[in-house]
């Protein structure tokens, strides 16, 4: 996610590719591109953040521990509502077309050197140690036995983040500077 956070926050001005319009989609080849590698990986995440969590947890804590994940995600759909609005409101309509709206992805940036650090100085937890071999899932086997699962999976992760993107862009009009 980083990676692709990082080419889309710096591709170039000219880039047809990466050139986005006030209400923020972008050029149907950048979102192409770009958008369902964001999704995969998001989606990729969520599972194993959940079972992370619930590992770590107390017992009879579990649930409790693994809802903290939602709350993060809808924690980051906030911020990232706040985040257009500030952009709207404090740069004029050809700044946030221009330059502007690559803001959001290095603050995007800035984070991900952090979940990088947290992630390499984490213990594993008790269960995983437990095991003697881990587990082995490549991803030839899981789309080769799981075709069916992986497609909805992805389409719906996919139609879910169009639903959510495209009413958060129609919900704010434009207020920026003249």
């Amino acid at each position: 996610m980083l990676d692709t956070t990082s080419r889309t926050g710096c591709a170039s001005g000219d880039d047809d590719a990466a050139a986005m319009t006030v209400n923020g989609t972008q050029d149907a080849r950048g979102s192409l591109c770009r958008r369902p590698e964001l999704g995969i990986s998001a989606g990729g995440e969520f599972g194993t953040a959940t079972a992370m969590l619930a590992e770590y947890a107390p017992k009879r804590r579990r649930s409790f521990y693994g809802s903290w994940q939602m709350f993060a995600q809808a924690l980051g759909a906030l911020i990232a509502i706040a985040m257009g609005a500030v952009l709207s409101n404090l740069f004029s309509k050809e700044s946030v077309e221009s330059w502007a709206w690559r803001l959001p992805f290095v603050l995007g940036l800035l984070i991900g050197p952090i979940g990088i650090y947290i992630r390499n100085r984490m213990p594993e937890t008790e269960a995983f140690s437990r095991l003697s071999k881990p587990a082995r899932a490549p991803l030839s086997k899981v789309l080769s036995r799981y075709p069916r699962e992986v497609f909805i999976s992805a389409t719906r992760r996919w139609a879910w983040h169009q639903a959510v993107r495209s009413d958060f862009a129609s919900a704010a009009p434009h207020r920026g500077r003249a």
